[in-house]
């Protein structure tokens, strides 16, 4: 009898354990779904104007896509430097590897007016990647060239929730 409930404990044990672990999981899925907003610019701004001029952004996230909205400067020669414009963006899920989701983009990016946002992925008309982790409360989300998955973002916000 006493090993039958020594047994029945462990495999309790054992059941919650496996329950834990699938919420954990879920939970870790889940956790960035919602609105996230802040600011984006390139990991490598090519000069200090164009570092101070970070464009708005926006990430709608669901299970499986991300909408992402920019605002901010225009960048073209010939608008009034304080013109501004925004964009869109939409991407699906690919995978998930460890703490990382990783997306490509659906399609091409809308563009409203004439120009695109300086420092924001939306430059790259229709072949951008993005992956995204949560960190310390934040979304962090690395904008990079879909063809060259290689290759260290372009791009990166770290946003809040919003």
């Amino acid at each position: 009898m006493g090993k039958r409930l020594q047994l029945a404990g462990t495999a309790a044990a054992l059941i919650c354990v496996v329950l834990a672990a699938a919420a954990s999981v879920k939970a870790r899925d889940t956790g960035d779904v919602g609105s996230w907003v802040g600011t984006i610019g390139f990991v490598h701004p090519f000069s200090p104007i164009v570092a101070k001029r970070r464009a708005n952004a926006r990430l709608v996230v669901s299970a499986t896509q991300i909408k992402a909205t920019f605002e901010g400067y225009t960048g073209a020669d010939h608008d009034p430097v304080s013109a501004r414009t925004t964009c869109a963006q939409e991407f699906r899920l690919v995978k998930r590897q460890g703490r990382w989701s990783f997306y490509r983009q659906i399609g091409q990016s809308h563009i409203a007016g004439d120009g695109y946002v300086e420092d924001a992925p939306c430059e790259t008309v229709d072949h951008v990647s993005l992956k995204t982790t949560l960190v310390g409360g934040k979304l962090r989300a690395d904008f990079g060239d879909l063809y060259d998955p290689a290759a260290p973002p372009e791009w990166r916000a770290y946003l809040r929730r919003g």
